[in-house]
Formats: C-alpha cells, sequence, structure tokens
C-alpha cells in the first residue's frame, strides 16, 4: 500500500482543484448516475479529470493482475467515465428492482448542483473473493486521501 501511495502521491501534488460539471441523471445499463464526465459546454471530455485519470492508470497498470469479471473490467480495457452513482452494479446482477429504482430516483424532489470543485481523491483497499460472487461480501478500506489546492 505504502509503495501505490508513493508512486500516485506525486500525481496529486502537481494536481489543482478540477471544476466538475453536472449534465444530469443518466443511465448506464441497469445503473443510474449523474454524469460529470464532460467539460461545461457539455460537448467535450472534461480534460483535466480525464487527464488524472489517465495518469493514475498509468500508475496502476504494472500493478494490475488481469481477471476474468464483466463487472470489473481490467485496467487495460477500462476507459474512464466519471460519474458518481445512485444506484450501480447492483441492478446489473440483480435487476428485478431496476424499474422500481429508476422511478422512485426519477421523482426525488432534489437538485443536484450544476458543478462543484473536485480537491479530494482518495484510496480505498478492496477484498474479495475475484473468483466467486464478489458483491456479496466485498469489504473496503480507506488506506489514504489528498487534498489538492491551488
Amino acid at each position: 500500500m505504502e509503495d501505490l501511495v508513493s508512486k500516485l502521491t506525486p500525481i496529486f501534488e502537481r494536481t489543482r482543484p478540477i471544476p466538475v460539471f453536472n449534465h444530469g441523471v443518466r443511465r448506464a445499463g441497469n445503473s443510474v448516475r449523474y454524469d460529470i464526465n464532460l467539460d461545461e459546454s457539455g460537448e467535450q471530455l472534461n480534460e483535466p479529470l480525464h487527464a488524472i485519470a489517465d495518469a493514475v492508470r498509468t500508475v496502476v497498470l504494472p500493478m494490475h493482475v488481469h481477471h476474468d469479471d464483466f463487472l470489473a473490467p481490467n485496467v487495460q480495457d477500462y476507459r474512464f467515465g466519471a460519474h458518481l452513482t445512485l444506484a450501480g452494479f447492483d441492478l446489473d446482477v440483480d435487476p428485478r428492482l431496476t424499474d422500481e429504482v429508476h422511478e422512485y430516483i426519477d421523482g426525488l424532489p432534489i437538485t443536484a448542483p450544476a458543478s462543484f470543485s473536485l480537491r479530494w481523491f482518495s484510496l480505498f483497499e478492496f477484498q474479495a473473493d475475484w473468483a466467486g460472487e464478489w458483491w456479496r461480501a466485498m469489504t473496503s478500506r480507506h488506506l489514504h486521501s489528498w487534498e489538492v489546492s491551488e
């Protein structure tokens, strides 16, 4: 863990707060997410956010252990898409409540902020039986956070 933190720290030391723009609720498969992947115009990728993701990917890729799981793509195959999950892979695993969850989220009387400043990045460790139904017993543990500033 210390090795990964030390390799990631230089990325966040040179990072400044990133403006993030919320383009509303989107569906991906059965999951429901706030789309924060694009710039303010909604036409282009949020380049500073994607640059951070690319830098982290470069550090993590040599440590990645190849696996075969449709819910968790291998690092070399994954294409970053920034989002805040409201209802996630649980609905892909068991879609019985998909319509109900989507209807509930659509009816929430909440106006999410149109934008915010991304200042915190956190590293979590996940443990599970990756050869089985890992989502049933997966645990997570916070390892480190970086706050970026002007």
